[in-house]
């Protein structure tokens, strides 16, 4: 996987760093919305895929309830992935992830869904962040300016 990993960046003619001795590569994006500080995660013994892409901003220690609301009213409503706020040092990131075996064939295209749907949900996501730290929105009027005032709706299995 990790190799499959690699040749996919290649392809792209991304730049990344590979960490010596471990199966992770770290590279930046420049999105729509700002930079993404990105770690690809190659868990062979487990059969693990993950990619986090890191916001460049941190939660200020008076923003953190605000944030992890923001975070978790953003995570109630998502298919695939997730935000995820370390209290301690602010850093704010998504994650999307994957298991596989030989017995599935790991295609670029596997790959790419992986990474891209997770850059598109932190740039998506990332002026919200930022209002939310640097402005004065609620994490509900965040959201909202970003899906719009219908987008969280319920299911309703009665």
């Amino acid at each position: 996987m990790y190799q499959a990993v690699k040749r996919y960046l290649e392809s792209k003619e991304w730049k990344f760093q590979e960490i010596e001795g471990k199966t992770i590569i770290h590279f930046g994006v420049n999105a729509n919305n700002g930079k993404i500080d990105c770690v690809v995660d190659v868990r062979e013994e487990k059969n693990q895929l993950i990619f986090l892409s890191y916001s460049t901003v941190l939660a200020f220690k008076n923003k953190t309830n605000d944030i992890a609301e923001f975070i978790s009213r953003v995570n109630y409503g998502l298919v695939i992935g997730d935000f995820e706020l370390n209290y301690d040092t602010g850093k704010i990131r998504f994650k999307t992830s994957m298991f596989y075996d030989d017995l599935f064939d790991i295609s670029e295209k596997l790959i790419e869904n992986i990474i891209i749907t997770n850059l598109f949900m932190m740039d998506t996501y990332l002026p919200g962040i930022m209002s939310v730290l640097y402005g004065s929105l609620s994490p509900i009027k965040a959201i909202a300016e970003i899906e719009g005032p219908d987008a969280n709706l319920e299911i309703n299995l009665n």
